[in-house]
């Protein structure tokens, strides 16, 4: 328990890597941007655009996703 606390403690709040390693000079210009697309997201944003086209936004909804599978 106590190897995950330090392990969280020393976590970068901003990228999710090790503080010692992010923050280190010596690391800049090694890092590379890795695009991934969540296609749940993806659905959600579609919805809420559709729903701003459509001058029809609610108030206080929430949206959540769940998987079809069919059937």
């Amino acid at each position: 328990m106590r190897a995950l606390l330090d392990y969280r403690a020393n976590t970068c709040s901003s990228c999710g890597h090790q503080v010692d390693e992010c923050q280190d000079p010596k690391t800049a210009g090694s890092w590379q941007v890795i695009e991934h697309v969540c296609q749940p997201s993806l659905v959600v944003e579609a919805t809420l655009d559709n729903a701003r086209e459509e001058s029809r936004k609610k108030r206080g909804v929430m949206y959540a996703t769940r998987r079809y599978l069919g059937g």
